[in-house]
């Protein structure tokens, strides 16, 4: 089992695309295909979305303090598995 921890949701959007194609190229580098990815401080999943695009069998999950982030992310993406904390 794979996972991948994206800690800090308060940088801009441009330093999270930056961090997730640096991550997203050495994971293809590695020939790593993630069964289960966790990001924490996720607030409405956008990464998790992201990740989805490109490893779509991956389990994706979510850990993120703010109820209001969760429940607007579950809207937007069912498939995410959100957990407050």
């Amino acid at each position: 089992m794979s996972v991948i921890s994206y800690i800090d949701d308060r940088w801009p959007s441009v330093h999270h695309h930056l961090k997730l194609s640096q991550l997203i190229k050495y994971l293809k580098k590695k020939k790593i295909n993630p069964k289960n990815i966790l990001d924490i401080g996720c607030s409405f999943g956008f990464l998790l979305d992201k990740i989805q695009k490109i490893f779509p069998n991956a389990q994706l999950n979510g850990l993120e303090p703010s109820k209001r982030a969760i429940a607007y992310g579950k809207k937007q993406n069912s498939s995410i598995k959100f957990k407050q904390g």
